[in-house]
C-alpha cells in the first residue's frame, strides 16, 4: 500500500544567464519548484526530492494571459494535487498515479464550469 504522509514545495527564483526563446515568449527568469515528499510503501517510509521550473506560458500557452496570473493558476494546480495525493491509499504506485491522474482530472472539469 502506498500513501503520502508528507510533501513539503519549495519555490527558488533563478535568473537565466542568457535569454531562452521558445515558443511564445523569452525566458529571463523563472520559478524553481522543489519537492520533498515522504510516503509510507507496504509499511516502510521513503522520501525522495523532484523539481522542475514553472515556465511560463509552457502551461497555457494563452499570449494574452499575464504571467502573474498563469504563475497563480499553476499554483492552484500545483495545491489540488497535493490535496489529491494525501487522501489516495494504492496498492502500487501506477495505480496512485492513476487516481492523482483521475482526481486531478475530474478537479480540472469541475474548475472549468465555475
Amino acid at each position: 500500500m502506498i500513501v503520502l504522509r508528507a510533501a513539503v514545495a519549495y519555490r527558488v527564483p533563478l535568473r537565466l544567464r542568457l535569454p531562452f526563446r521558445y515558443g511564445i515568449t523569452t525566458l529571463t527568469e523563472v520559478t524553481h519548484l522543489v519537492l520533498h515528499a515522504t510516503y509510507e510503501i507496504d509499511g516502510v517510509v521513503v522520501s525522495g526530492w523532484v523539481a522542475d521550473n514553472l515556465a511560463p506560458k509552457w502551461f497555457r500557452k494563452d499570449p494574452t494571459q499575464p504571467i502573474a496570473d498563469e504563475l497563480v493558476e499553476m499554483d492552484g494546480v500545483i495545491a489540488a494535487a497535493f490535496g489529491h495525493a494525501r487522501v489516495i491509499m494504492a496498492p502500487d504506485a501506477f495505480r496512485f498515479w492513476q487516481e492523482l491522474h483521475e482526481a486531478q482530472a475530474a478537479w480540472e472539469i469541475g474548475r472549468a464550469h465555475v
